[in-house]
């Protein structure tokens, strides 16, 4: 059962995942049509990665809530060298600034899903303990 207090975090990993995988697909069909990816890399074997950790999101929330929060840290901590990179590496490795600027935003949403797991954390806290599962 996923605690009432985690499940807008669960929804907000669940869609940065979603989001993350769509944006590594998408990439990996452009390079096949001889087109740049939409960022400066794309593989199958990240959006593989994806897929598993989205996985491991509802498997953790169901069994550990901390858990769910740790995995959220480590995904925001991605994110956030993600978002860094797109401000620090060479423009030029983007095809545009609005694709630089989309990844931007999709891992955005990795860094409110953090906030999200944390608030759902402080919430779960304060129930009961005959009550937070």
């Amino acid at each position: 059962m996923i605690p009432d207090a985690f499940r807008p975090a669960l929804y907000a990993q669940l869609l940065y995942a979603t989001l993350a995988i769509a944006w590594q697909l998408i990439g990996v069909a452009l390079i096949s049509s001889g087109r740049p990816p939409l960022g400066p890399t794309a593989s199958l074997a990240v959006a593989f990665q994806g897929a598993i950790v989205a996985g491991l999101y509802v498997l953790a929330l169901r069994r550990s809530p901390p858990l769910f929060v740790v995995l959220s840290v480590v995904s925001a901590a991605a994110a956030g060298a993600t978002i860094a990179t797109a401000f620090t590496a060479d423009p030029t490795l983007w095809p545009s600034d609005a694709r630089r600027y989309l990844g931007v935003a999709v891992n955005g949403v990795g860094l409110v899903a953090l906030v999200l797991a944390i608030r759902g954390y402080v919430r779960w806290r304060r129930t009961e303990p005959a009550q937070r599962n």
